[in-house]
C-alpha cells in the first residue's frame, strides 16, 4: 500500500457521514431516509439516465443479430426506468409530506429493481453459448424469481414479512 493510498483510507475512515443518515429502523418499521439522503440518490439516478441512454445506444448500435437487439432493449431500457422512477420517487420524497405519487413511485422503484436485476442477466443468458442450454432455464428462474420478488413487494410493502431470512 502506497503512503498515499494510506493516507487517503485514513481520511475517509475519519470522516462522519453518519450525521446525514437516520438511525438504524426498529424491527418491523421500515427505515427512513434523511433529506441529504434523498437529494444524494437524486442527483446520482438523474446522472445515470443519461449514461444509460448512452449505454442503450452503444448496445444497439453494435448488434449483429435480432437477439443481441432485443436483449440490448431490455437491459438498456430497464437502466433507463430503473433510474428515471428512482429519481421521481426521491424527488418526491425529498419535497416531504405525505403525497400519493411518492407511494406509487416507491413500488415502482422497487419493482424496477427486481426488473433491472433480471434484465441483467438476460444478455448474458441468451447470448452466450452453454451446454445443455442451461442459460434458458436460468433466465427462466431468474425472471421467475423477478415475478415473484415483484409480487411480494406489491402484496407487503414496507411490511417486515420476510425478515427471518434476511438476518
Amino acid at each position: 500500500m502506497t503512503d498515499i493510498h494510506r493516507r487517503l483510507v485514513k481520511s475517509a475512515s475519519q470522516l462522519n457521514l453518519s450525521k446525514y443518515k437516520n438511525q438504524r429502523a426498529q424491527p418491523g418499521q421500515p427505515y427512513v431516509p434523511t433529506r441529504q439522503e434523498h437529494l444524494a440518490n437524486i442527483l446520482s439516478h438523474l446522472f445515470m439516465i443519461p449514461a444509460s441512454l448512452y449505454r442503450m445506444y452503444t448496445m444497439l448500435s453494435r448488434s449483429a443479430d435480432s437477439a443481441q437487439t432485443i436483449t440490448s432493449l431490455i437491459y438498456g431500457a430497464s437502466g433507463i426506468c430503473l433510474f428515471l422512477i428512482s429519481s421521481l420517487f426521491h424527488i418526491f420524497a425529498f419535497r416531504g409530506g405525505p403525497c400519493q405519487l411518492k407511494e406509487i413511485f416507491h413500488r415502482c422503484d422497487r419493482v424496477f429493481i427486481y426488473i433491472f436485476i433480471a434484465a441483467s442477466y438476460t444478455p448474458w443468458l441468451v447470448l452466450r453459448d452453454f451446454e445443455y442450454d442451461i442459460g434458458t432455464s436460468c433466465m427462466y428462474t431468474v425472471w421467475t424469481a423477478a415475478i415473484l420478488g415483484i409480487t411480494y413487494q406489491l402484496l407487503f410493502h414496507e411490511k417486515k414479512i420476510l425478515t427471518a431470512f434476511s438476518s
